[in-house]
């Protein structure tokens, strides 16, 4: 993003607390759960501009919203992916593909990226989302239909509120 101005803002108080949502004046390229402060205070010298300058931003925002109340299914927002290999770009790309309310498994998606063997690079993959929800790999589960690992702070039980609101039975760790 060199040469480019970074935008970020915040949206507090969803179901999952505080997310901070980072971008351009066109593009999302990065959503983090936690709010404005302790994302600046993971990036030490990153100071970003202020996000309401940039609509993309803005709609994200409002997207978010709506999704957490449970009046959005797609997102129409556009996502910076250009810092990952071809083959994560493809991966999250299919990843973004998966239907409000439905999952894939980690071999599902390795299927359809061609690359039946690369269950584990798919996984990888999820683990380094770098736009959680917007792309949404808490959709992505395991072959058994359990819950594997989320990058949210509070991992599974953050994936299973998000699941949960749009419409999954869950049993414990597991799809019902």
């Amino acid at each position: 993003m060199e040469n480019v101005s970074a935008y970020a803002i915040e949206v507090k108080n969803t179901l999952i607390g505080s997310v901070s949502i980072t971008g351009t004046l066109n593009q999302v390229f990065s959503l983090h759960f936690c709010d404005l402060d302790h994302l600046i205070g993971k990036h030490p010298g990153w100071v970003p501009g202020n996000g309401e300058k940039s609509a993309v931003l803005c709609s994200a925002v409002d997207q978010i919203l709506e999704y957490f109340a449970g009046k959005r299914k797609v997102f129409s927002i556009d996502l910076n992916i250009d810092a990952h290999t071809p083959f994560q770009q493809h991966i999250l790309a299919i990843t973004r593909q998966i239907p409000y309310g439905q999952t894939r498994t980690y071999s599902e998606l390795a299927r359809l990226a061609g690359k039946p063997l690369a269950a584990r690079a798919v996984g990888a993959t999820m683990a380094n989302n770098p736009i959680p929800i917007f792309i949404p790999c808490h959709r992505v589960i395991g072959s058994d239909r359990s819950l594997h690992g989320f990058s949210a702070p509070d991992g599974i039980t953050t994936k299973k509120i998000l699941l949960k609101l749009e419409g999954n039975n869950l049993v414990g760790n597991k799809l019902a």
